[in-house]
């Protein structure tokens, strides 16, 4: 059973304004847009709606990165946000929007240690839980293997493209060319083997 985090309200520490931090991502790929991070922003306004009914200081944390990088600057933006407890409230649509990896829970665990409640609606996590922790680490593990799945997948597919027709990746390929609005690569006259496994290196003009 679900935990009804709809049906417990939050109250400002600071006695009128609910202060809330969004976190929104995209990845940043060919197909991704921006508006993305905005539905993201208009869907913690949605929900904390559903929690407190008067005026809001949202602080929104949004980037264009890959959720393993746990280096991004917003990722300490967050933590420092935290740590000044101001915040009430910490939003992310689920966990994978702070990091793929078990940081997010660790986040989430130092929102608890400083006063704020923290809400992963598309994850089923919310502080609030006396089991949040247990169910954020499964969220995390789960964006983990989701992503390591995916990227193997894709890995896979492509290789065997390769070789099979020769279909030319979206990255060069050391010693291969390809030719604008190519769909296939050819080999690159400066390319040559070397080591036990036919690794090979571009030597221009050799």
């Amino acid at each position: 059973m679900l935990y009804p985090y709809r049906a417990t309200p939050i109250v400002p520490r600071n006695g009128h304004t609910l202060v809330v931090g969004i976190v929104a991502r995209i990845s940043g790929c060919q197909n991704q847009k921006e508006l993305s991070l905005a539905d993201q922003e208009n869907h913690a306004k949605e929900e904390v709606a559903k929690l407190f009914s008067g005026p809001v200081d949202y602080r929104v944390f949004a980037t264009k990165a890959k959720g393993e990088r746990v280096d991004r600057p917003e990722l300490y933006e967050v933590e420092s946000a935290l740590r000044t407890r101001e915040l009430d409230l910490l939003f992310a649509e689920d966990l994978g929007r702070l990091v793929r990896g078990s940081l997010a829970a660790w986040l989430f665990g130092l929102a608890v240690d400083h006063g704020t409640r923290a809400i992963s609606p598309n994850d089923d996590v919310d502080t609030m839980n006396p089991n949040w922790e247990e169910r954020a680490l499964e969220a995390c593990a789960d964006h983990v293997a989701h992503n390591a799945h995916t990227s193997k997948r894709i890995k896979h597919k492509m290789t065997n493209r390769f070789v099979r027709d020769g279909q030319a990746f979206a990255l060069e390929v050391a010693g291969y060319i390809v030719t604008d609005g190519a769909k296939n690569v050819g080999s690159s006259p400066c390319f040559r083997p070397c080591g036990a496994r036919g690794a090979g290196i571009a030597s221009p003009g050799r």
